[in-house]
């Protein structure tokens, strides 16, 4: 299942690239996969929904494509990693990120565990350089803030990402 979903995902992103780095985007959900796998409770869905994890936000997937393809439990944490805050224009940025982790932080625990792994490897992803990396380092204070309890692991690994950021010379 876990090869399976790394191919749709491949297919999926086939076509972009990660704004910084220039990077083929797959290599994003690989990553997340990669750090998913690791993690103490684990599962097979839990790796899949990570490589999967920008598909309806990013590539016009369905949730019922991906319960149709995968399961409803793979389908289920993708929705509830996706930013569907995006969708409504009347927003600005600060409203939609306050939105965004309201509702991640009322997800199950898998797809929370998912989202730190997916913040960990997006705030290292941004060169310190990017001016952006300002503004995304307070919505990832602000987004820990709403996992707090989460995982003590990850969020001490993210707490220590944007400690260093901060205190950089």
């Amino acid at each position: 299942m876990i090869f399976k979903a790394a191919k749709f995902a491949q297919e999926c992103h086939k076509t972009q690239f990660r704004k910084y780095t220039g990077q083929r985007y797959i290599e994003h959900p690989a990553r997340v996969a990669s750090k998913v796998i690791l993690l103490k409770g684990s599962t097979e869905e839990m790796v899949c929904a990570a490589w999967l994890h920008d598909v309806i936000e990013d590539c016009k997937v369905t949730f019922e494509e991906l319960e149709k393809r995968f399961s409803f439990n793979i389908a289920y944490y993708v929705r509830e990693l996706t930013n569907t805050s995006k969708l409504d224009t009347k927003l600005n940025r600060a409203q939609r990120k306050e939105i965004d982790c309201k509702r991640i932080s009322e997800a199950s625990i898998a797809a929370r565990m998912i989202k730190l792994c997916d913040r960990i490897d997006n705030f290292r992803d941004i060169p310190n350089s990017e001016g952006f990396k300002v503004k995304y380092y307070h919505e990832t204070q602000l987004l820990l803030g709403f996992l707090h309890g989460t995982d003590k692991e990850l969020e001490s690994e993210l707490q220590t990402l944007l400690f260093n950021f901060d205190n950089r010379s």
